[in-house]
């Protein structure tokens, strides 16, 4: 299992009783990173699970020539690199801040102790990791059976359903990534996301101001994402 299969949308200590959250936070540390220091990386022996307290976190693996992968990305509430802890398993991933962040690292003791004892909380990081492992089967089958324009616009969809917010012109993103980032969550290049940006923008089903990413006819994007083609069409 990969530890970016964090828990997305529940704040973890909020589903503790008051005395068991109380605990956990008199016995872990507060940490502040800047943009792009590293959070953790891969280990064998992994000590502590973490907890976002403000910001937002990317999760990443990278390949033995530097080549790197998006898996998703952590908001305030969230517990990441979890599921090595619990599984007794190495952890394959990184996590590094994408702005500043301020994390709670929780011992490993401390965190298994905290979930046995709760069950409520056992089911919920079990249910939440079912979550994840579906939206993971779902990214493989884009990227087997979906050409890059339809991996583009489904993941520009999502991202504006989990970060995004109306406004008057439109859906907006919410994240302000790079092209290189996206290029990393879809398996493309960068060239060919700013190819493909560019003809969206042209077409009027998005706008682009900087990194800042607006979705202004959703009909039409999601229409680009279409049906997976079949495993006989793969050839």
């Amino acid at each position: 299992m990969a530890d970016h299969w964090h828990l997305r949308g529940i704040d973890w200590l909020a589903t503790l009783p008051p005395a068991s959250a109380e605990a956990v936070r008199r016995g872990s540390e507060t940490r502040v990173y800047g943009p792009g220091e590293a959070i953790f990386s891969p280990t064998h022996h992994p000590a502590h699970v973490h907890l976002l307290v403000e910001g937002l976190v990317r999760l990443l693996r990278v390949s033995a020539s530097g080549q790197e992968l998006t898996l998703g990305y952590v908001r305030p509430g969230e517990l990441f690199g979890a599921v090595s802890v619990m599984t007794g398993g190495a952890r394959e991933s990184f996590a590094e801040a994408k702005t500043r962040a301020r994390v709670l690292r929780i011992p490993k003791v401390i965190f298994l102790e905290t979930v046995r004892a709760n069950n409520s909380v056992l089911y919920e990081v079990t249910r939440r990791v079912g979550q994840r492992l579906i939206r993971c089967q779902s990214r493989v089958e884009d990227l087997v059976f979906r050409d890059v324009r339809s991996r583009l616009a489904r993941m520009l969809i999502e991202l504006a359903s989990e970060y995004g917010h109306e406004t008057d012109r439109g859906l907006a993103v919410g994240l302000p990534l790079t092209q290189e980032e996206m290029a990393t969550l879809i398996g493309t290049t960068r060239q060919s996301v700013n190819t493909l940006l560019r003809e969206m923008d042209i077409a009027g089903l998005l706008q682009r101001r900087g990194r800042e990413l607006l979705i202004t006819d959703l009909s039409r994007l999601r229409a680009l994402i279409g049906t997976p083609r079949p495993p006989s069409a793969q050839v």
